[in-house]
C-alpha cells in the first residue's frame, strides 16, 4: 500500500475504511483525506489547499447527492448490517472511537471474525443530521463525512438536520470554526473582492447542505421504519410526497457574495407539493419534537417546527403501512411490510437513545456529555439483518458509550483493525 508523508517527515499507512479488496472506493480521489481524518490529522494538513481543497470535495460530494432522491430507501437484507447514528455536533474523537469504529475495529474479511471473535461484517451508516455547530471539530467531522460519501455512496448514507442550515450554523459555531480553520483572502471572492476564505468555505458547505436528503425508510425482512432528524408535522401525510420535495430550495442564500445573510425557511412557501405545504413539511422533518402528552400538532417552542403527538405518530404510520419499497418482492419474497416506528435524533436524551408515544418514536443521540457538560451518554442503533429473518417486528441493537478522554494536546484519531491498514450551549430551545 502507499505511504503516506507529512510535513513532519513521518510516514503512515493509508487508513481505508473498508477493506480495499471487497470494497474499493468509487472515486480514488479522498483516500488520503479519509485516512488522515481517521488518524486526527490536524485540517490544515488534511486540507493543505484549505478553501481550495474544501470546495472540490465538496463539488464533488454534490454531484454524488443530487442523484438522491429526497427520501432515501434503505434496503438491509440478510447479509448487511446498518449503524443508525443520531446527532454527532463536532465531536470527532467520539464520532472516530464510538461510532466508525464499529466498522474500523475489525480483522480481515479473509478471517471472517472481529477482533471478539464475532463474524466479519460489513456495515452501512445512516446518520441522522447535526453534524456541525457547538462541538470542536465539525469541520473535521463534516469534511470527513463528505470524503466517505464519495468514495462509498452505497454504503455511507446522510441525512440533514436543522443545523445543516445556513442561517442556524451562521449562529452556532460552524461559521466561526470555517473563518478559524481555513482563514486567508479568495481573491476575487467569489464575485466579491474581499471576502475572506472562511466565507466561501462556509457557503460551500452549505451549499451541500442543501442536497442532503431529509428522511429515509429503511426496510428488512421484518419491516420497515421512518427515519427523520426532527420528525413530523401537520402536512406530513404520507412517505411519497417526500419525494416530490424540492430540497435544494430550502434554506438557500440570498446571496452566495454575502455569508452574514440567507433566507428564512420559514419565509413563503415556494417548495411546491401536491399539497402545497412543502416548507411546513420540511420544517417538520428538521425541527419538529414528538411529546407525550399532546393531541395533534402545535408549534414548536423552538420557533420552528412542531410538536406532536402520539396520535399523529400512529396516524403517520399505519397511512404508511404496506409503504411500496422497490424491489421488496425479489429482496423480502413480497411481504406487505408494516411501516413500525420512527427513529430520529434532535434531542439530547440522558442515555443516549429513549423511546417515546409507546415505542413508536425513536430518539438517538450519539454526541455524549454534549458541549462538555451534559453528562449524558452517547449511543447507536445498529440492525442486524440476519436476526431479522423469520421476525414480525424489527429488532434494533444498542451501543451506548460514554465520551472519549482526549489528553490535551493529544490526537484524537483511531486505532484502526488490522485490514485497514491493507488494501455549546444547551439544546435548541
Amino acid at each position: 500500500m502507499p505511504n503516506t508523508e507529512h510535513q513532519s517527515g513521518e510516514k503512515e499507512e493509508l487508513v481505508y475504511f473498508y477493506p480495499s479488496t471487497t470494497t474499493p472506493p468509487a472515486a480514488k480521489k479522498y483516500t488520503q483525506l479519509i485516512s488522515d481524518l481517521l488518524q486526527g490529522t490536524p485540517i490544515v494538513d488534511a486540507l493543505p489547499g484549505g478553501s481550495s481543497d474544501a470546495a472540490a470535495l465538496c463539488q464533488d460530494v454534490k454531484d454524488v447527492l443530487e442523484g438522491e432522491s429526497s427520501l432515501l430507501e434503505i434496503a438491509i437484507t440478510e447479509k448487511d448490517s446498518l449503524v443508525i447514528v443520531g446527532d454527532i455536533h463536532g465531536q470527532l474523537a467520539d464520532m472516530l472511537s464510538n461510532v466508525l469504529s464499529i466498522q474500523l475495529n475489525q480483522t480481515t474479511p479473509e478471517a471472517n471474525t472481529d477482533s471478539e471473535g464475532s463474524p466479519y461484517c460489513q456495515y452501512k451508516f445512516l446518520f441522522l443530521g447535526d453534524y456541525v455547530d457547538r462541538g470542536p471539530q465539525g469541520l473535521e467531522v463534516i469534511t470527513l463525512l463528505f470524503a466517505l460519501k464519495v468514495e462509498y455512496p452505497q454504503h455511507i448514507f446522510l441525512l440533514r438536520g436543522n443545523h445543516e442550515e445556513a442561517q442556524t450554523s451562521r449562529v452556532y459555531g460552524f461559521f466561526q470554526e470555517c473563518r478559524s480553520k481555513l482563514g486567508g483572502i479568495v481573491p476575487g471572492g467569489g464575485g466579491s473582492a474581499g471576502l475572506d476564505t472562511c466565507g466561501c468555505a462556509w457557503l460551500q458547505y452549505n451549499t451541500v447542505f442543501c442536497w442532503l436528503p431529509l428522511a429515509a425508510v429503511v426496510a428488512c425482512s421484518s419491516g420497515m421504519f421512518f427515519c427523520a432528524h426532527g420528525g413530523l408535522s401537520p402536512h406530513t401525510l404520507s412517505v411519497p410526497v417526500i419525494k416530490s420535495l424540492r430540497r435544494h430550495e430550502y434554506g438557500l442564500t440570498d446571496e452566495f457574495t454575502c455569508p452574514f445573510y440567507s433566507s428564512s425557511p420559514r419565509g413563503e412557501d415556494s417548495l411546491e407539493t401536491p399539497g402545497g405545504k412543502g416548507r411546513l413539511v420540511i420544517d417538520g422533518l428538521l425541527w419538529s419534537d414528538p411529546d407525550e402528552h399532546l393531541l395533534g400538532c402545535q408549534m414548536n417552542t423552538r420557533g420552528c417546527g412542531f410538536l406532536f403527538g402520539p396520535d399523529v405518530t400512529k396516524g403517520f404510520l399505519d397511512r404508511n403501512y404496506g409503504y411500496c419499497f422497490p424491489n421488496s418482492k425479489s429482496l423480502f419474497g413480497g411481504t406487505k411490510l408494516e411501516m413500525q416506528f420512527i427513529v430520529r435524533g434532535h434531542q439530547c436524551v440522558h442515555d443516549g437513545y429513549v423511546w417515546a408515544h409507546d415505542g413508536l418514536v425513536l430518539t438517538l443521540f450519539s454526541a455524549p456529555n454534549y458541549c462538555g457538560m451534559h453528562g449524558n451518554k452517547g449511543a447507536v442503533a445498529i440492525l442486524r439483518g440476519q436476526t431479522q429473518v423469520g421476525k414480525c417486528k424489527v429488532d434494533l441493537e444498542f451501543k451506548v458509550y460514554d465520551t472519549v478522554v482526549v489528553p490535551s494536546g493529544g490526537s484524537p484519531g483511531l486505532r484502526a483493525g488490522p485490514f485497514a491498514f491493507a488494501h455549546y450551549f444547551s439544546d435548541d430551545s
